[in-house]
């Protein structure tokens, strides 16, 4: 039987990505997927806006690198996938795309499960690249999502519905993200987080702290 992953573990891995270097993570046009292979289950954790350092607050190449993030952010005309037929967010929509075409011939298929998981801007591309994957054959087991921007258009949304992915997308009380985009994937589970303002519990580390704590008090 597989070992069930925790979406605490998933929390701390979308934590992860903003730090993570090396061949574990692939990148396209900015967009960065950690994948952690964990043998019975390959899970792939897509890397929200690095904002700190855009251009022009800090005039170097990593600026303008996340200076990217912000525009596929504000990129939000509806634009047609090419895969499902359905509108989405330009932004995102694309991002899945362009990621999936560079790498969809390196991930394993056959007998292969994967769950796809995300953060802020992450959170917004990996439902597309789930949708995206689950319609060229590989098995999705799940997509957690952590503080979503909406990105689905029309009848988008119910065009992944249809799909069947098992998927839970979180938002803490206060953040701002509540209020970005529109048609979101599915309705949130709301987490609680003290003393903190939108901006803060928007960040990862907020997440995984109120999980952490949401585990031990139904432990």
């Amino acid at each position: 039987m597989a070992k069930q992953v925790s979406h605490l573990e998933l929390a701390h891995l979308c934590s992860r990505v903003y730090d993570a270097r090396g061949p574990e993570v692939r990148s396209r046009h900015e967009t960065d997927v950690l994948i952690e292979d964990r043998g019975d289950v390959i899970i792939l954790a897509v890397r929200g806006t690095e904002w700190s350092n855009a251009w022009p607050r800090n005039w170097s190449w990593e600026g303008l690198s996340n200076l990217r993030d912000v525009a596929r952010d504000l990129w939000f005309f509806p634009w047609k996938d090419p895969v499902s037929r359905t509108w989405v967010h330009s932004g995102f929509g694309w991002s899945a795309l362009t990621w999936f075409r560079r790498y969809r011939t390196t991930l394993q298929k056959t007998n292969t499960r994967y769950i796809v998981t995300g953060h802020s801007l992450g959170a917004a591309i990996a439902p597309q690249l789930a949708r995206m994957m689950k319609l060229h054959g590989w098995q999705i087991d799940e997509v957690v999502l952590f503080g979503e921007p909406g990105g689905h258009y029309w009848g988008s949304r119910d065009n992944y519905a249809a799909l069947n992915i098992p998927t839970t997308s979180y938002r803490t009380r206060w953040d701002w993200i509540q209020a970005a985009g529109y048609g979101r994937t599915v309705p949130r589970t709301i987490l609680e987080t003290e003393g903190l303002g939108p901006r803060e519990s928007h960040q990862i580390e907020a997440y995984v702290e109120s999980m952490a704590a949401q585990e031990l008090v139904t432990a």
